[in-house]
């Protein structure tokens, strides 16, 4: 299927040449996640482990969660060590704000650029993806908007911190498609009261993030009266992030990290939302996770088919050496294959997909640099050099 795709979908959405001229070479960061309390304590070692990497950029991750009551959001909740989620109050923002400062001031003090990438979770049994959950962002539940519990307090750090001349890449949200569809109107105020919070950097671009498919949210139809509105919220944007999770071919190809994009471009064109033709992408995130279509946590891939079709399927929590498909000679050889091949894609990228940057998603069993403490073992070192050595050579 993946090899009908790439035949159908080039000439429909970019029709451009695979001879044209390449494009600027595309470094592929990591991403310090903060999905808890305990995460955003620690980020000052996470940052100095990414240094370590090579890193010039890193992409902070930062994660609240929330309470859905009548299918809406109740309130909005931290999680800390022991996975209880504590509403959120004056008292816990004030707190989570010192820590999210001395993270980004950890950043700063190492001369990285910043990438601020932002979402929130279902914290109860049901688990919602955050792409299908329908919310005004400027909308106050039980007292707080998404804007006061994460992006009003992380552009005021951003601004206070940053080095002005750095580049700076502000995210409204993270793989949470469903808000601008529904919510155009919210999210582009939003957008608009973060450039003022920025202003006086020299070099800051605010963008969306969305899946690659569904892209926003599930079986989402855009009323058409409010069409006009979702269209400008996409052309205010500066760039455009993809979680780059599409199947890739076997053998894996160069060519096949071009599949994100086409049909990101082609579910928003069937929705009636056209992506300018000059807009700057980024991959938001990526990775191969080594799972399989269930995506339950703990069942390995078992074939090479299984591993190609479902990037996004993954083994969480702790390390488990039984539970390493990579293990397997074969499986391995076909992730340094497919890492390979993204960076090939990455150092010359094709000149319809204007690429801002690109970020690895460095939890679980998709961690190959071994950068998150807490699932730490996934990595490799030839595929860690490889993307130190592509990196170094990015200018």
């Amino acid at each position: 299927m993946a090899r009908f795709l790439w035949i159908f979908l080039v000439p429909v959405f970019f029709g451009l040449s695979a001879q044209a001229a390449p494009g600027q070479c595309t470094p592929l960061n990591s991403t310090i996640a903060l999905f808890d309390d305990a995460d955003a304590i620690h980020c000052p070692e996470q940052m100095e482990a990414a240094a370590a990497l090579g890193n010039k950029k890193v992409n902070i991750l930062f994660t609240a969660h929330f309470l859905l009551k009548d299918d809406k959001i109740d309130y909005y909740c931290i999680k800390n060590d022991d996975n209880i989620c504590r509403p959120v109050n004056d008292e816990l923002i004030a707190r989570m704000r010192g820590h999210w400062d001395k993270c980004v001031q950890a950043a700063v003090d190492r001369k990285m650029a910043l990438s601020i990438y932002i979402q929130i979770d279902d914290a109860s049994p049901a688990l919602l993806w955050r792409n299908n959950l329908k919310f005004d962002p400027l909308v106050k539940y039980s007292g707080y908007s998404y804007d006061d519990v994460l992006t009003r307090p992380l552009a005021e750090i951003v601004r206070a911190r940053a080095i002005p001349e750095k580049h700076v890449e502000f995210s409204l949200q993270g793989e949470m498609g469903a808000t601008l569809a529904y919510f155009p109107e919210g999210n582009l105020k939003l957008l608009n009261l973060t450039r003022q919070r920025l202003a006086g950097l020299k070099d800051v671009e605010i963008g969306v993030n969305v899946n690659y498919t569904s892209v926003l949210g599930w079986a989402t139809a855009i009323p058409p009266a409010q069409l006009p509105q979702v269209q400008e919220l996409i052309n205010a944007t500066d760039f455009l992030g993809i979680s780059a999770y599409h199947e890739v071919m076997i053998p894996v190809e160069a060519e096949n990290f071009r599949f994100p994009f086409e049909m990101a471009s082609s579910e928003l064109r069937d929705l009636g939302v056209k992506v300018p033709p000059k807009k700057r992408w980024r991959i938001s995130e990526t990775g191969l996770g080594g799972g399989n279509m269930s995506d339950d946590g703990n069942t390995p891939a078992k074939t090479i088919a299984e591993l190609a079709a479902a990037l996004w399927s993954g083994i969480r929590g702790p390390y488990n050496m039984k539970l390493d498909p990579f293990q397997k000679a074969e499986f391995k050889k076909f992730r340094r294959d497919f890492y390979r091949e993204m960076l090939a894609f990455l150092a010359n990228p094709p000149p319809d997909i204007p690429l801002e940057s690109a970020f690895l998603w460095n939890s679980d069993s998709w961690d190959v640099q071994g950068l998150y403490e807490s699932t730490r073992g996934w990595q490799d070192e030839q595929i860690i050099n490889a993307i130190r050595t592509h990196n170094a050579r990015c200018k």
